[in-house]
């Protein structure tokens, strides 16, 4: 049987977890190994995040903490002990630092001990669930029908509470594409649903139960392979309407730093080459990534110098020294002899001079956002403000001063991985 890409790439992914899963079988810890655990956590959010209580009060912290260690069991499975320690995390409403989904307890479940999966795919718009292909052997749910409830609990309510296990400052909006990944996996964890699914559905304004089977990892992954090829979706797209009056540049993401400056070497120049004097700026639903990739946008539209923050604030602790001597060493050289615990501001932040560029854009600028535009996408969206280079439509995901910069840990026992803000960033406006 000739194999197409994402089959393949499907296929991969479930040897490299049933290899992870083989390494990390245990799944079931004693309460002393959990409460360790979670005063691991705790305790690295206080020794680095740098300003915990920014949106939540101290006595409010303090109380969710002695719920979760008051709720600690012995014997618990890592999914019941995540579904304690994530909403916790995510009360602090910083959408960077957050629990990770431990995926690997639901595969195991599935590939060793029978389990049944979800047997539909879901995309969540406007807090809404919408079908997004349909894996079950019925086959009888369309494509973009919406999921009104599910054995007889609304998909609003199911919504939320996973919604409560990833932190947001501003809305949800963050945290869709995350939710609709793992969807399957958090039902799983939150209800136990397993075989039989009761799915009330709306599509066209009708609405009509199904029923539904749950499936097994085999018979997922021979669904997946009966779906046609899909194209590789670009971070970046680039186009000139017909008249050569209007270009529109959309940015998906800014993790790629070489790939999205060799991308925008190409656009501008071909903006140049036809003399367009308007461009639409698309970074709705973009979840940020490197501030230095903000920089090499901004090259190509504007020569005034300029900050992506007014200051900056860090926690000085041992985890971070040891970051910033890797990445950062002027900011190492500054903290490396604080003591553990001090607040840190760097106040002079020097200003970013653009490089030169004949093909820099000197046109009217629109720049389209909404509130899953994220992180440094959302200092971009503020820039093109403070510089008045622009007309912003639509508001973003992040406030004038949000958390970034993470750290990636584990917990010592469990596993389970997490991610800890240790700047904070002040919005050059402000």
């Amino acid at each position: 049987m000739k194999m197409n890409l994402p089959t393949a790439k499907i296929l991969i992914f479930l040897l490299c977890f049933s290899l992870q899963i083989s390494a990390q079988t245990r799944l079931i810890f004693s309460k002393q190994e959990l409460v360790s655990d979670f005063e691991f956590l705790y305790t690295s959010l206080e020794e680095n995040h740098p300003d915990l209580f920014f949106l939540l009060s101290e006595v409010d912290y303090e109380k969710h903490k002695a719920k979760v260690l008051n709720s600690i069991q012995d014997s618990m499975f890592v999914q019941d002990f995540y579904l304690l320690i994530a909403p916790f995390v995510a009360l602090l409403r910083d959408g960077h630092t957050r629990v990770n989904v431990p995926r690997t307890s639901r595969m195991q479940f599935m590939m060793n001990d029978g389990g049944l999966a979800f047997p539909l795919r879901v995309n969540i718009a406007d807090e809404h669930l919408l079908v997004a292909l349909d894996l079950s052997t019925e086959q009888i749910v369309p494509v973009g029908a919406e999921i009104l409830s599910i054995n007889e609990i609304p998909a609003a309510e199911i919504l939320q509470q996973m919604f409560s296990l990833k932190g947001a400052e501003v809305s949800n909006d963050i945290n869709f594409q995350t939710i609709s990944n793992y969807f399957s996996t958090l039902l799983w964890f939150l209800y136990r649903f397993e075989n039989d699914y009761q799915i009330l559905i709306s599509e066209n304004g009708n609405k009509k139960h199904v029923h539904l089977q749950g499936i097994t990892q085999a018979q997922f992954t021979e669904m997946m392979s009966r779906q046609p090829p899909t194209q590789n979706i670009s971070f970046y797209d680039f186009r000139i309407d017909s008249l050569k009056n209007t270009a529109f540049l959309e940015i998906r993401g800014f993790q790629d730093t070489d790939g999205l400056t060799e991308f925008l070497e190409k656009s501008f120049y071909e903006l140049s080459l036809h003399a367009v004097d308007s461009l639409i700026i698309d970074v709705r639903n973009n979840g940020g990534g490197r501030s230095i990739s903000v920089d090499s946008l901004m090259n190509f539209l504007t020569n005034k110098p300029y900050k992506q923050f007014s200051k900056t604030k860090w926690k000085v602790s041992e985890l971070n020294k040891a970051r910033h001597r890797e990445r950062n060493p002027f900011v190492y050289n500054i903290i490396k002899n604080l003591p553990n615990g001090t607040i840190f501001t760097a106040y002079d932040i020097p200003y970013t001079i653009p490089r030169e560029k004949s093909t820099m854009f000197s046109g009217k600028i629109t720049v389209y956002a909404n509130k899953a535009t994220y992180s440094a996408a959302s200092t971009f969206v503020s820039l093109i403000e403070c510089l008045q280079r622009g007309n912003i439509i639509g508001q973003t995901g992040s406030p004038r001063i949000y958390f970034g910069n993470m750290l990636e840990l584990k917990l010592p026992n469990t596993q389970i991985e997490y991610w800890v803000s240790i700047s904070k960033f002040f919005d050059w406006c402000l």
